[in-house]
């Protein structure tokens, strides 16, 4: 799992202060919270946090850091190395989720949601993440998150996501 997010989406029903479930994605992921609930859905397989990769987190909570470094999710900023991760990530996986929480934009880029924080990716490093990932493994699937209109007062959230999405489906393999 390649994880595009503003935030460590790590937290749990014991750590959260706010209760928001979307923050929890990781966590119930990596089989850390809500197990009963997630065993009801058919197939479903803990992931090892060794399998994601979280980029462009940069607001986290210290009960999320904690998480992510015991599950082993790997964490970078920006989009440097993840060449050299992606590497390592593909002996393990012949392929990945792609999930883009539209905060991890840059809000000067776009802004998607209530949650973006200062700083994050441009939309065209995010392409260029695109077209590293898929030189080194398949895109099975893409998630577009985290997209609130009232939010995206001049359209470019929604101009951001159409072009990231028709990029990736542009290039597909």
């Amino acid at each position: 799992m390649v994880w595009f997010d503003a935030h460590g989406e790590s937290t749990t029903p014991d750590t959260t202060t706010s209760g928001f479930l979307d923050g929890m994605g990781i966590s119930i992921l990596t089989g850390q919270c809500w197990t009963t609930l997630a065993r009801t859905i058919p197939g479903f397989d803990p992931v090892p946090g060794a399998h994601i990769l979280l980029v462009g987190a940069r607001d986290l909570e210290p009960d999320e850091v904690t998480l992510l470094d015991r599950t082993g999710v790997t964490r970078i900023s920006g989009t440097e190395h993840l060449g050299s991760l992606l590497a390592s990530l593909t002996r393990q996986v012949d392929g990945v989720y792609l999930h883009l929480d539209l905060d991890v934009l840059d809000p000067t880029e776009a802004i998607a949601n209530q949650w973006a924080p200062p700083g994050g990716l441009t939309i065209e490093s995010i392409k260029e993440a695109v077209k590293t990932i898929q030189a080194h493994t398949r895109i099975k699937a893409l998630g577009i998150a985290a997209y609130d209109p009232e939010a995206d007062h001049d359209g470019r959230a929604l101009a951001a996501a159409s072009s990231i999405a028709e990029f990736l489906l542009g290039t597909a393999n």
